[in-house]
């Protein structure tokens, strides 16, 4: 599993390169908002809220290739639903990190557009 798919996603968006800068852009802007949602709903015990917020990422990520915090998010979800504090709390953290470490990728793949 990788932490962004690229061929994946230029598959995803049929090879149109100048999209698939655009869509990373966004997802990049997006991404740490939605994760400060989801720790303001870890941190208030809002499980319902956690389960929304781990659901819109696991599908934003799957949409641009991000298959590892698809998974995490997916677990994540699964965890919030069952009520599992927990579970959430353990994740929460490896979530936060790994977000790091896709954002340096992400920025590191934006860097070589054509229009930078």
């Amino acid at each position: 599993m990788q932490t962004l798919n690229i061929v994946s996603l230029r598959k995803r968006l049929l090879q149109d390169d100048e999209l698939v800068f655009m869509v990373l852009e966004q997802y990049s802007r997006d991404l740490p908002l939605q994760l400060e949602k989801l720790r303001h709903a870890v941190a208030v015990e809002d499980m319902r809220e956690v389960a929304r917020l781990a659901h819109k990422i696991k599908g934003s990520s799957g949409n641009v290739g991000a298959e590892l915090l698809q998974e995490m998010t997916s677990e994540a979800e699964q965890a919030a639903l069952r009520e599992d504090r927990h579970a959430v709390d353990t994740l929460l953290p490896a979530i936060g990190s790994h977000v790091l470490e896709l954002q340096k990728e992400m920025e590191t793949f934006l860097l070589q557009s054509p229009s930078s």
